[in-house]
């Protein structure tokens, strides 16, 4: 009797054993033929590509004008340059060259070559008022100043200087 209990203990384990590697044998096989088709598919997704770049080739509209439209195609223009610059360059310096630029249009514009923008200044100055109804803190915890007159709100007067 424990002779059969034996044999029958050491046969599940053969045969979890066995399930076990031929299931890890059909997971590695699978795994390579995803891998192996995923390969196959970009190597041709590239090529496809590759193909359509070099179909746009030389163009010629007649004999003496030529174009390139794959080089075009894949450079850059002057507004994608300045771009780029604007996006890698300090918002100061930014402010600066428009300020330079904004003076030379002055110059041309009025015919006065003496003009300086550092000479000028511009302010601003914005008024708001808002109100909004209590969130959080209630009506006995706000100042009276910053009550409306109703006093079911709260009431935010803001004024705002901004000049260069």
């Amino acid at each position: 009797m424990k002779e059969k209990r034996r044999f029958i203990k050491e046969a599940k384990k053969k045969v979890k054993y066995n399930i076990k590697n031929r299931i890890e044998d059909y997971k590695t096989n699978l795994v390579n033929k995803f891998k192996e088709t995923f390969k196959k598919a970009s190597d041709k997704g590239k090529e496809e590509v590759i193909k359509f770049i070099d179909s746009i080739g030389n163009t010629s509209d007649s004999e003496v004008m030529k174009t390139n439209l794959k080089s075009s195609f894949l450079s850059m223009k002057y507004t994608d340059y300045l771009r780029l610059f604007l996006l890698f360059t300090n918002m100061d310096v930014k402010m600066k060259r428009i300020a330079d630029l904004i003076q030379v249009n002055m110059r041309a514009f009025s015919g006065s070559k003496t003009f300086k923008i550092s000479e000028c200044s511009t302010y601003m100055r914005i008024e708001s008022s808002v109100s909004i109804k209590y969130l959080f803190a209630t009506k006995p915890f706000m100042p009276k100043e910053l009550r409306t007159e109703d006093g079911k709100r709260i009431k935010f007067d803001v004024t705002f200087y901004k000049g260069y």
